[in-house]
């Protein structure tokens, strides 16, 4: 995904190239609308949310995009969304749950709302109760313990 953010020379500008003319184009690589899953469930620990939190405030400051957070455990609890130039803001680890663990109600809240996230982030301890089928979009689930969900890109984050 390209915004217009930056110059960069991985693209000229096109209209110029026929007269030997070229100069970088106004954009960058960068993430427009995504998508978190924080993981509210009885089995995530104090400090995993406090670790989600941190993660969750370090993504606001990195990307220029809108971020949706939605915090469930096994129904959506809550959701906040945020679009990053709203600066300065802090998300703590006091997030609302505490039940079950189900990703499915997060995926049928992006499906009916109509959301098309450049990027879908799970931040969970692992301890799913039944896994959905892998999202039409990318998908990077970041677990605290050695557990593998079987869909998108899995990364293991130490506490």
């Amino acid at each position: 995904v390209y915004t217009k953010r930056d110059y960069s020379w991985g693209r000229v500008k096109r209209r110029l190239v026929s007269q030997n003319i070229y100069l970088p184009s106004l954009h960058s690589e960068d993430l427009d609308n995504v998508v978190i899953w924080s993981d509210t469930s009885g089995s995530v620990t104090d400090d995993e949310r406090a670790v989600f939190a941190a993660e969750l405030n370090q993504i606001l400051t990195e990307f220029d995009a809108m971020v949706t957070i939605i915090y469930c455990d096994a129904e959506i609890q809550k959701i906040d969304t945020f679009h990053t130039d709203q600066l300065p803001r802090e998300i703590d680890g006091n997030f609302p749950g505490y039940g079950g663990t189900d990703m499915q109600p997060v995926l049928d809240y992006i499906e009916t709302e109509g959301l098309t996230p450049s990027c879908f982030i799970c931040l969970t301890d692992g301890g799913i109760w039944k896994t959905p089928a892998q999202p039409p979009y990318p998908c990077l689930v970041i677990t605290t313990t050695d557990m593998e969900i079987p869909i998108g890109d899995n990364v293991r984050l130490t506490l």
